[in-house]
């Protein structure tokens, strides 16, 4: 088990062999690009239950590939505080099921979640609901996200094949959006 004051780029060249870490500091706190990348062992974050991922209470946005390629992380628990999920944060993350608690998320990067094959939802409903307040869905967002039903979106603004290869149930959008799904 590991403890971080602070999460850097890149913890370092041996964050591959990672297997847990607790008591992350809840002030002030963002994973910065690449913390992660690539840690295929890491399966707890702040958790006693393999494969949950909870993050500090004060965490505001998670960098660019921070947890890309965790085959570790079944869920993760975003503590009502994310604001920023950065491009590819998630890409990869072939066990990742459950997002939980991202009603604050206004803005999720260009392929965030990329080819998460057993994502079905956010908070267990097995659908997705974009937080109200979203603003931008980036490009290629949920790409190749193929257990994922999608009821609802919210955002002003969509990316490219945000949501392609994946099951759109209902689109909540505006006018023109909508027009540009349909197109």
């Amino acid at each position: 088990s590991y403890s971080y004051k602070k999460i850097v780029d890149r913890v370092n060249d041996d964050s591959k062999e990672i297997t847990e870490i607790d008591a992350l500091p809840g002030d002030s706190f963002n994973f910065y690009a690449k913390a992660f990348y690539n840690c295929n062992s890491l399966a707890k974050l702040n958790s006693d239950v393999t494969g949950e991922f909870n993050l500090p209470t004060a965490t505001t946005s998670i960098g660019n590939s921070s947890f890309y390629n965790c085959d570790g992380m079944v869920t993760i628990d975003m503590n009502d505080s994310i604001t920023t999920v950065g491009e590819s944060a998630f890409a990869y993350c072939d066990n990742l099921m459950v997002v939980e608690n991202a009603e604050l998320v206004k803005s999720i990067g260009s392929s965030a979640f990329y080819n998460c094959k057993q994502l079905v939802g956010f908070d267990s409903d097995n659908c997705i609901v974009i937080p109200n307040g979203s603003e931008t869905i980036s490009s290629r967002a949920f790409y190749g996200c193929s257990s994922l039903n999608i009821k609802k979106i919210h955002a002003t603004e969509i990316g490219d094949y945000a949501f392609a290869n994946t099951k759109i149930i209902d689109v909540d959008v505006n006018r023109e959006m909508r027009q540009s799904f349909l197109d």
